[in-house]
């Protein structure tokens, strides 16, 4: 999602307050715990928790946050 967001790690990880690492090792699989930060990540990338741990396309927020 951050990539069809048009978001390099960089930019991605500015917007959640993290490391450029802390975003390569999600995305890898190689970090431990995200929890407390998949409510930023769902809002940056426009999306519900629900879609972020379900992948269910109902679950899409479809507007765009204050």
């Amino acid at each position: 999602m951050r990539l069809a967001a048009n978001m390099t790690q960089d930019e991605f990880a500015a917007k959640l307050n993290v490391s450029r690492s802390a975003i390569a090792q999600w995305e890898t699989d190689r970090a431990g715990q995200i929890r407390e930060n998949m409510e930023k990540i769902a809002k940056v990338l426009n999306t519900s928790l629900g879609y972020l741990v379900s992948g269910e396309t109902g679950s899409l927020v479809g507007t765009s946050w204050p």
